[in-house]
């Protein structure tokens, strides 16, 4: 129930105070969807269409078992695997690039969270990243990060030995 809320409130933030403050928009893009405010509005939206639902949900469930139905523990485990998960992600995405970077990402939170069938896992580890990058590189033309492993700047891929002589810069190029 709380998280629902958490999460509703900061997509609201998200959307009235931070896209305003953070996104500069150009006059002759206000209002239209090559506006580089319209995809963190519509995902804030999106964000906070999800939140409801899962308030919903959550006083849904609240309501039928009565609340407790793990222990409080239990929800800082879960919610610390997540994040050191997300960390290794962010990590992940400087050195391998993002879509090798998410491949492995929602491999890891698939099976943290359950699943334990190899087929589905390597399914949606795969497939969701593919289509992703399909459609910013190939379609929308939004280049993704790369990583230092495979940058263009640098002629042939870094050994370890180079990693952190390589400016953040030549991860975008």
């Amino acid at each position: 129930l709380m998280a629902a809320l958490i999460s509703l409130a900061f997509s609201a933030v998200g959307l009235i105070v931070l896209t305003p403050a953070f996104v500069f928009v150009p006059e002759k893009f206000i209002g239209t969807v090559n506006s580089p405010a319209f995809l963190p509005k519509l995902l804030f939206v999106l964000l906070m269409f999800l939140s409801v639902i899962y308030l919903f949900q959550s006083i849904g469930n609240y309501r039928k078992h009565g609340g407790g139905a793990h222990s409080k523990l239990y929800d800082w485990f879960l919610a610390l695997g997540v994040a050191a998960v997300c960390t290794a992600y962010i990590i992940a995405v400087f050195i391998i690039g993002m879509t090798l970077a998410s491949m492995l990402g929602i491999a890891a939170l698939t099976y943290y969270f359950g699943e334990r069938r190899p087929l589905v896992i390597s399914t949606l580890s795969i497939s969701i990243p593919i289509l992703l990058w399909f459609f910013f590189e190939k379609i929308a033309n939004v280049y993704l990060p790369k990583g230092i492993m495979f940058s263009s700047v640098i002629s042939k891929p870094l050994a370890l030995a180079d990693f952190g002589k390589t400016s953040l810069l030549a991860i975008y190029v």
